[in-house]
């Protein structure tokens, strides 16, 4: 293949698109494992809490949400149905969550062992439902919870929620949440049944719109060091060189990237 030359036969997006840890929220492993504090988040006949906490988005450009994972431990086995997830507006005045933007009831949801282990509850399970919603830069709750099956004892997949503070607001909790994300009740902060904030563990991930994806050494130009870093990263199989988006290495990765460099920079 003649890399030297690179020929713009089609026409792709200026942008780019890199998958990113767009927030965590618990301070690592290491909190996860140590918490004392698990609560129940669940939708069944007799229940209808649901776990939400802030979020923050800072990126000038449109990101896209692709996974919501939370982190849980097993009151009892429970029998999942699915998982339900929310994105409400921040609300300033109460520092709750305020009207419901968007979200979805009986997401399919893979639970699986994360390998952590917590000396109160036993195994910790990571719980990840994908998702796809675009939000612009700015602060938001997400609510979420898992579905389960009625049975014996309390079957619950409980959320951890570890001792720290982070983002504007505590960890929220609603009894009342519908399954269509509305809610009957007001939000009541986890510092109204805890004497400290908590936060809960859930982390979420997704892609970023680069508005000069092009500037690969990222010195404020398009030059022909650019050109170099970017065939430097073909050869590698470096995800940065998959300008086009489809997971794979081919000549539409170098027309992509083309395009995006004689677009330039806003």
């Amino acid at each position: 293949m003649q890399r030297s030359t690179l020929v713009a036969a089609l026409v792709f997006p200026a942008s780019t698109l890199a998958q990113d840890a767009l927030w965590i929220n618990h301070e690592g492993d290491a909190a996860l494992e140590a918490t004392g504090f698990a609560s129940s988040a669940v939708r069944m006949p007799d229940s209808l809490r649901i776990a939400a906490d802030d979020f923050a988005i800072g990126s000038p450009t449109t990101t896209t949400l692709t996974e919501i994972v939370f982190y849980s431990v097993w009151i009892d086995p429970p029998v999942i149905l699915g998982g339900d997830w929310y994105i409400y507006e921040y609300d300033d005045a109460t520092g709750a969550p305020g009207d419901l933007i968007v979200g979805e009831s009986d997401a399919s949801i893979d639970v699986v062992d994360s390998g952590l282990s917590n000396p109160s509850f036993g195994t910790i399970y990571r719980n990840t439902m994908n998702v796809d919603v675009p939000l612009e830069a700015g602060r938001y709750f997400l609510g979420f919870r898992t579905h389960c099956a009625p049975g014996p004892g309390k079957p619950v997949n409980a959320p951890l929620h570890p001792e720290w503070i982070n983002g504007d607001a505590t960890a929220q909790w609603n009894f009342s949440a519908r399954e269509s994300g509305e809610v009957l009740d007001a939000w009541q902060p986890m510092t109204d049944f805890h004497p400290t904030p908590k936060e809960w563990a859930f982390e979420l991930f997704g892609v970023v719109a680069l508005e000069c994806g092009a500037d690969l050494d990222e010195d404020g130009r398009l030059t022909v060091f650019d050109f170099l870093m970017f065939q430097n990263l073909f050869d590698a199989r470096d995800p940065a060189a998959d300008f086009d988006g489809d997971g794979r290495f081919t000549i539409f990765d170098f027309l992509a990237f083309q395009t995006a460099f004689d677009t330039g920079c806003p």
